[in-house]
């Protein structure tokens, strides 16, 4: 967990970055940076793709504390 709070705090740096690189690219009426970019509109998807992430970590985490407390081994 503590590891996607620090890609979280990262990705808004990233953002901000691609925010950039797009009016970048805007100004210069050129598809050079969306190619070396690879996609446009990356910051929506890296928001889903961090959200998927999130959700997918607690859903182990409860499994595993639930796991933990039916097995009936102390914590």
């Amino acid at each position: 967990m503590v590891l996607l709070s620090k890609v979280e705090k990262s990705s808004d740096e990233f953002m901000e970055i691609m925010q950039n690189l797009s009016n970048i690219q805007a100004l210069e009426d050129s598809r050079e940076l969306e190619n070396l970019i690879g996609i446009s509109h990356t910051s929506g998807v890296l928001k889903r793709e961090m959200q998927k992430t999130k959700d997918l970590l607690t859903k182990v985490t409860k499994q595993k504390l639930f796991e933990k407390k039916n097995s009936g081994l102390p914590n």
